[in-house]
């Protein structure tokens, strides 16, 4: 029994032992587990893994009022932590068939006319909400080749090299392809795998004019897509050929006129088509605006899905729509315009802010829009020919409050004036 007793004792002790080990084990397993989420409030290890996605360009840390920090980059303290990994596209997955060189790259636009009248980027599934320091990266310097980065953001243009077969590891390695082609002005990439999905990759490289500019109205509109553009911002320059130069015909409405402003140097064929209109037609018979699309709460909101279907593009479609065409000029005998053809160049397409005027559906004249807003959804999808000048946006504004009724257009429902609204066109 002694024997025994002895046996338990030294079973008793061995355990005691063995417990001892294992607490300590546990003990230096917690404290490697809490080394490795310390880390995470390390702007050093922040800036890795902004690397890791391609939204920085090199490991070197940007910590702020660093002597070696690019300028105008991001720093890392400011981009307060999470993996800045862009979610789903703004403007749409990839399009079928051939995309035409100025509506950008296959991202961008989607195939179809999905509102009649109007390009539309194409349905969307529910957007992937992006992180906050994606958003706080904008405008962070890429060292290696020169270019400024703007995360969440699709820019568009002329496509140099489509990115399905011009993958890179990183939005660096994107930009260092784009320094090396003679006419890239800009560069998109696809840094995350999760939200990206096939295009995983994709460095698409374009030539785009005006890109500082585009660059301001779609920065945040992309959850997918991290843009980069060449080289320094440039002076400040003239507009498009509009802005300060006096408007050159009017609308005649019941509300008042709206005047506006043509684009002759970028349009010059739908230019000439106005005002012709105006001189030999100026009663403009058959002219009407037929089509009134308010502008939605939330349009444009990234809470919304990325879509023209019930999500942030509508509807409805925040545009008035109608007739530039006239059944017949006022003097017999003279005849009426042809009605003019789209106009290329990525001038004669740029992308829509409130208040421009443009062919509709795409194509040439004569069915028009007045935009109410920012349509970064439609690309370099339409020939914008003129815009109303500011003040007189009170005056459209005020004609969109006219009684409206729903109409079923196939793809959409479309929103219209219970009664046609004519108007006459004035040379000034």
């Amino acid at each position: 029994v002694q024997d025994t007793g002895r046996d338990m004792g030294g079973g008793t002790r061995l355990q005691q032992v063995l417990m001892a080990a294992a607490f300590s084990l546990a003990t230096f397993s917690l404290v490697a587990f809490m080394s490795t989420l310390a880390p995470a409030a390390d702007p050093v290890h922040r800036h890795r893994r902004l690397w890791a996605h391609g939204l920085v360009a090199d490991l070197r840390p940007l910590r702020a009022g660093a002597a070696d920090a690019p300028r105008g980059a991001v720093s890392a303290e400011a981009l307060g932590g999470g993996d800045a990994a862009p979610g789903a596209g703004s403007m749409g997955g990839q399009s079928d068939g051939d995309v035409p060189q100025d509506l950008g790259h296959a991202g961008e636009q989607g195939s179809g006319d999905a509102a009649p009248g109007l390009d539309s980027a194409g349905q969307q599934g529910a957007q992937q909400p992006a992180p906050q320091a994606a958003a706080q990266l904008a405008a962070a310097a890429v060292p290696s080749c020169g270019a400024s980065l703007f995360a969440e953001t699709e820019l568009g243009g002329d496509v140099v090299v489509w990115g399905a077969n011009n993958l890179a590891e990183t939005a660096a390695e994107c930009c260092a392809k784009c320094a090396q082609a003679p006419t890239c002005s800009v560069f998109v990439f696809c840094s995350s795998a999760q939200a990206c999905g096939e295009l995983h990759g994709q460095c698409w490289l374009k030539r785009l004019v005006d890109a500082w500019d585009e660059a301001e109205m779609l920065q945040g509109k992309s959850s997918r897509w991290t843009s980069g553009i060449l080289g320094a911002r440039p002076a400040p320059s003239a507009s498009r050929g509009a802005e300060g130069t006096p408007p050159e015909v009017a609308l005649v409405t019941e509300a008042g006129e709206v005047r506006i402003r043509l684009f002759a140097a970028a349009a010059p064929l739908a230019a000439a088509f106005v005002r012709k209109v105006a001189r030999v037609a100026p009663s403009c018979t058959g002219c009407r605006f037929y089509r009134a699309e308010p502008v939605p709460s939330g349009w444009g909101s990234k809470e919304l899905p990325d879509s023209w279907s019930g999500g942030r593009w509508g509807p409805p479609y925040a545009l008035m729509q109608g007739s530039f065409m006239p059944s017949r000029t006022d003097e017999p005998g003279v005849a009426l315009p042809a009605k003019p053809p789209a106009e290329s160049g990525q001038r004669a397409r740029p992308l829509i802010r409130r208040g421009m005027l443009a062919w509709a559906g795409g194509g040439g004249g004569g069915d028009a829009f007045i935009a109410l807003a920012e349509h970064p959804e439609w690309g370099h999808g339409h020939t914008v020919w003129g815009e109303v000048v500011a003040e007189d946006m009170a005056i459209v504004d005020r004609l969109m409050q006219r009684p409206l009724r729903s109409e079923d257009w196939g793809a959409i429902t479309a929103s219209l004036f219970v009664a046609p609204l004519t108007f006459q066109l004035r040379l000034l």
